[in-house]
């Protein structure tokens, strides 16, 4: 159902902009290095709808953890 979504994913993880992603219940939790996050960020742009309370994010050691809804967070 959401394949366009997983392909973007499956490519950023092969080109190292991300480490990795992995559905939890129905979210998406994409995980990317602190160090990566401008990268990240310029690559990324356009793929996310950011209104005006963002991405819910969370930081994990030197990780931030993206929680993403599939239906509303993605441009596509």
């Amino acid at each position: 159902m959401y394949t366009d979504i997983e392909n973007k994913l499956d490519n950023l993880v092969a080109k190292n902009v991300m480490d990795e992603w992995r559905w939890e219940s129905d979210k998406l939790l994409v995980f990317v290095n602190d160090s990566d996050w401008e990268e990240f960020k310029e690559i990324t742009d356009g793929l996310f709808v950011l209104y005006d309370n963002g991405l819910k994010a969370y930081i994990q050691d030197d990780y931030i953890c993206l929680d993403l809804d599939p239906d509303e967070d993605f441009n596509l």
